[in-house]
């Protein structure tokens, strides 16, 4: 009853807002779903990228601090965001358009037994299509119909995320102790762990790293949120993990969703978060994007706001 879901969200950091969204909306044909600020740093755009519908399980979001320093290192946090296409033969079409578009790319590979294009974006954070062609889990979303992208090339949702920890016990034990996540695979390089009847929507890989342990900055992800769904969930989450002697935050209303907030692992931070209400809340489908949306305590600043954000490619 209050199981989790999957993935609902991805929040990372990238140096410059224009920049973000030419990459997700022009090139990766994602959704520009909602235009908001960071709610701690307010001259920090806050953007949502989405499916169609600004589904919960399709949303990369991103903090744009101009002044930030470059990400370094990959371990304990995540090395690897996938987003889900339809079929095999969407990854053929996509390689040849991000060498049309000099996306930096990789040959396609093998994750799991899904296949898998990684790219990059222009921070150098690791992404991956995936494909669903084989997969027997939740269905993915509609992708943004107004892109150029082909409907049944596009991109429908998040996948597994890849977590590298170089002691992978404090996460393991978070995955499938506290949350209920299964152990369903395991290599000499990764542990598989899915939920809720897994396939790509609702996987968790973890990496054993000796690499680097991961610095912020832009390039990185901040933090991952899982999806549950509805309040009473996050209540019964919320009372979980505190038995289990976690410190976790209080229910955050995000206007969009509501979230907890805790430590999973040295250098993971996680959000459980809700399916509902949504991004059509206070925009409707139409104009979801087009205005810059502020939470309720900054509405009186908004000229000075506005003034210090910089103007958005297209608007």
């Amino acid at each position: 009853m209050y199981e989790i879901r999957g993935i609902h969200h991805v929040t990372g950091m990238v140096r410059d807002a224009n920049e973000c969204l030419r990459f997700f909306r022009e090139i990766l044909g994602m959704r520009f779903v909602k235009k908001t600020v960071n709610h701690d740093e307010w001259t920090a755009y806050h953007l949502y990228f989405s499916d169609d519908n600004g589904s919960a399980g399709s949303i990369l979001d991103f903090f744009a601090f101009p002044d930030q320093e470059r990400g370094i290192g990959w371990a304990d946090g995540v090395s690897l965001v996938t987003l889900r296409v339809r079929n095999d033969e969407a990854l053929g079409w996509w390689q040849e358009r991000f060498k049309r578009l000099e996306v930096v790319t990789g040959e396609i590979a093998d994750l799991f037994g899904e296949k898998i294009l990684p790219f990059e974006d222009a921070d150098g954070m690791h992404y991956a299509l995936i494909s669903d062609e084989w997969d027997a889990g939740e269905l993915g979303g509609t992708p943004w119909k107004k892109s150029d992208v082909p409907a049944n090339y596009g991109i429908i949702g998040l996948g597994p995320l890849v977590f590298e920890m170089r002691d992978i016990r404090p996460l393991d034990m978070i995955l499938r102790d506290v949350l209920a996540y299964e152990l369903t695979g395991e290599s000499e390089e990764f542990l598989f762990y899915e939920v809720d009847g897994g396939g790509n929507a609702a996987s968790i890989l973890v990496k054993r790293s000796d690499d680097e342990v991961q610095n912020p900055g832009f390039g990185r992800i901040h933090h991952t949120a899982l999806r549950v769904s509805d309040t009473e969930s996050l209540i019964f989450w919320h009372d979980r993990l505190k038995s289990f002697g976690l410190q976790v935050s209080e229910i955050v209303d995000r206007k969009y969703f509501q979230s907890i907030y805790f430590g999973a692992a040295p250098g993971v931070l996680l959000e459980l978060s809700t399916e509902g209400p949504g991004f059509f809340v206070d925009e409707t489908y139409d104009k979801s994007g087009t205005a810059l949306m502020l939470p309720p305590e900054l509405e009186a600043r908004r000229l000075e706001i506005e003034s210090l954000l910089p103007p958005l490619f297209g608007e």
